[in-house]
Parts: C-alpha cells; sequence; structure tokens
C-alpha cells in the first residue's frame, strides 16, 4: 500500500500510463495490458458508501469513481481505448479487486473473523468494502493469457471464486448498504453464499483464465507469513 496525495496517485497513474504506451509505441510494441482496478466502479463517493446498480458487477456497470485513485484508472482505462484506436494495437485492461499479497494475509485474516485492528501509526490501506480478494499468482496469470489473446480492446475484472467476508456475500452486502441489491444473474449465491460479487465470467470465457486459489487456500499461507 501506498500512502500518497491525491494529486500523486493520480498524475502517477496517468502519465506513467501514457509514457510507457507511447514509448512502446514508438518502438513498435503492438499488445498492451493494463492494471486498472475494481475501484473504478466507485462504491466509496465522497465518505460515503454507494452501492452497486446490480450484482454480480460485470464490466458493463457504470463507472462512478471520483475519488483521486479510483478516478486516475478511469483515466488510465481511457488512455488505452485510445491507443487502441491505432492501426495493429492491442489494449486489454484487467480490474483486479484486492490483491492478497503476503504482507496482508494477517490483516485479512483478522476481518475475517472479525477481530480488531492493532493500533498502529502507521497508515494501512483499508480493508475492501465487499472483502473480494485474488491472488497475485492468479493475476499475473491472467495479464499473461490477455497478452496472449491481444484483443483489439476488452475489459475484464479478476477475482477469486470467492471472498474473505464474514459473513456470506448477500448478508454482507446489505449490512454495508443498509438494503439488498437486485441480481443480475439469479442464483448466483446459491451455490456458494460467499461467492465474489466481481463477475469474471468474462475473463474466464474469452481468456480461459479460471482462479486457482480460493480464500481457504489464500488462508493457508498465513502459517508461512
Amino acid at each position: 500500500a501506498i500512502d500518497a496525495s491525491p494529486q500523486q496517485f493520480f498524475h502517477t497513474n496517468t502519465m506513467a500510463t501514457w509514457n510507457v504506451i507511447h514509448a512502446g509505441c514508438e518502438v513498435g510494441v503492438q499488445t498492451f495490458s493494463l492494471c486498472s482496478s475494481s475501484s473504478v466502479y466507485g462504491f466509496w463517493r465522497e465518505g460515503q458508501r454507494t452501492a452497486p446498480d446490480y450484482l454480480p458487477i460485470d464490466e458493463t456497470h457504470r463507472l462512478r469513481a471520483s475519488d483521486a485513485y479510483g478516478l486516475s484508472k478511469r483515466v488510465v482505462e481511457e488512455i488505452g481505448r485510445g491507443f487502441a484506436e491505432r492501426k495493429d494495437v492491442s489494449v486489454s485492461i484487467l480490474r483486479p479487486c484486492y490483491i492478497a499479497f503476503d504482507h496482508l494475509l494477517p490483516r485479512m485474516v483478522r476481518c475475517k473473523l472479525g477481530q480488531s485492528e492493532p493500533e498502529t501509526s502507521e497508515w494501512q490501506e483499508p480493508m475492501p468494502t465487499f472483502r473480494w480478494v485474488v491472488d497475485p499468482v492468479d493475476l499475473a496469470g491472467c495479464f499473461r493469457l490477455a497478452i496472449e489473446a491481444a484483443p483489439s480492446f476488452e475489459t475484464f475484472n479478476v477475482s477469486a471464486d470467492d471472498t474473505f467476508s464474514w459473513a456470506p456475500t448477500r448478508e454482507h452486502v446489505e449490512s454495508v448498504f443498509g438494503h439488498a441489491v437486485p441480481e443480475k444473474k439469479p442464483g448466483w449465491f446459491d451455490s456458494d453464499p460467499f461467492a465474489t460479487p466481481l463477475d469474471c465470467s468474462k475473463a474466464k470465457t474469452l481468456l480461459g483464465w479460471k482462479p486457482r486459489s480460493n480464500w481457504d487456500e489464500l488462508c493457508a499461507r498465513t502459517a508461512d507469513v
């Protein structure tokens, strides 16, 4: 996690993306895969939570992020879209949720168990509202598949199949937003009540991607952390 000012987040994410793709195109690189974020959907705005329009959230859900980080990722996507208009340039956009790096796993386990955070003077990235998660190895695999597929321009959600919520997803969402959220795919949470609310069907169908790690497997790694 990086504790940076809004200006630093926005400038770094947007200008670095433009510079890298521009430089790549100048030397003949034709395939790019950009890291966006599930933050582009904008479920935390101006200090208040705003519910999604429906669950599970797919890539066609409207983008509402207005904070510096989420908005910078929206601009990153538009930069990618613009370069994809060029002849022979392929751009894929990945929208990963919370990436379960090893140093974050103990915090996530405490969150799953409903335990409070130990006091610290250091800045810590907040836990994701939806408690969605993805293994960094799975995310890397999705990037590789996206580069190999080289679509002209496509956007993909990336998440494990389940969450690290203390409660089933429907119950957790209702407790966060104060009401139930309409379900675009009825039955999505029936086979697994803890299923991720981020729909990754597109990556699975078009790229042949499949997450190898679920929460239990990620949690088991904390013994080694």
